[in-house]
């Protein structure tokens, strides 16, 4: 998970909200718009990886920058200087967020899928997630279980050969970042 990148992500979306939003809608928001560029392109947008909880899929390093439990404690300070939560809502702390490392796709996806869920609340966006019709990769819990991508990819009609293509670009990918960040 490139963390500037989150960061900037998140920010797009609250900056739709005045600065301030439910953060179980946020990641339901979150989680659609990486389905849907997924669905699209072949790539979520954020980066993360995703759990089957009893509210839905969750996006689950967003969720510990939100709930202050992430293991980079680098991460963490970026993240705490920009955001902070109010009780269930995620507050942004500044004025105004860039957005330099988002694509163009990357903010119209957002866009389309926040369009559709702007005016609902976060128990409607569960219920949706719920729905095996939307989203079947998603299993009931009362715990936290892993969700592959491979089990979104196949939910959204990729082969299991286009599957192997793809996890074996986002290895290649987070080699890559890797050298890079360890050139820095």
């Amino acid at each position: 998970m490139d963390i500037r990148k989150v960061i900037q992500i998140v920010g797009y979306i609250l900056a739709k909200y005045q600065g301030r939003l439910n953060y179980t809608k946020l990641i339901k928001i979150l989680y659609l718009s990486d389905r849907e560029s997924m669905k699209i392109s072949g790539y979520p947008i954020t980066g993360d990886s995703y759990v089957s909880m009893s509210n839905g899929v969750v996006l689950s390093g967003i969720y510990d920058l939100i709930k202050d439990d992430y293991i980079n404690k680098d991460y963490q300070n970026l993240w705490d200087i920009r955001f902070a939560t109010d009780g269930f809502d995620l507050v942004m702390l500044c004025s105004v967020m860039p957005t330099g490392l988002l694509s163009e796709f990357e903010m119209q996806t957002i866009d389309a899928v926040d369009e559709k869920f702007h005016n609902q609340n976060y128990g409607r966006l569960i219920d949706y997630i719920h729905n095996p019709a939307n989203c079947p990769e998603w299993e009931n819990t009362d715990s936290s279980i892993p969700l592959p991508k491979s089990r979104i990819y196949s939910a959204l009609g990729y082969s299991s050969e286009q599957i192997k293509v793809l996890e074996e670009e986002e290895k290649l990918y987070k080699a890559e970042a890797a050298l890079i960040d360890s050139l820095k």
